[in-house]
């Protein structure tokens, strides 16, 4: 495969799948990306340490938009 996507509703449950997804790219020297979406700022770098190479936040995207908006 070339991506790994995990947008559950549960960062929770995103979190753990770029863990098994890193996982076993390590095991099988795979070379593919891990692409996890997380709904809370404070989870975004708790995905990334556990393994997603992306992570897509669609609440700091719509508060990056206000906030270039205002400016």
């Amino acid at each position: 495969c070339k991506m790994v996507i995990a947008t559950s509703d549960l960062d929770s449950e995103n979190i753990l799948a770029a863990v098994n997804a890193s996982k076993l790219k390590q095991e099988f020297a795979g070379n593919y990306k891990i692409v996890a979406r997380v709904l809370y700022e404070e989870n975004v770098e708790v995905a990334k340490m556990n393994g997603a190479t992306h992570v897509i936040s669609p609440t700091l995207m719509a508060a990056n938009a206000i906030f270039e908006i205002m400016s």
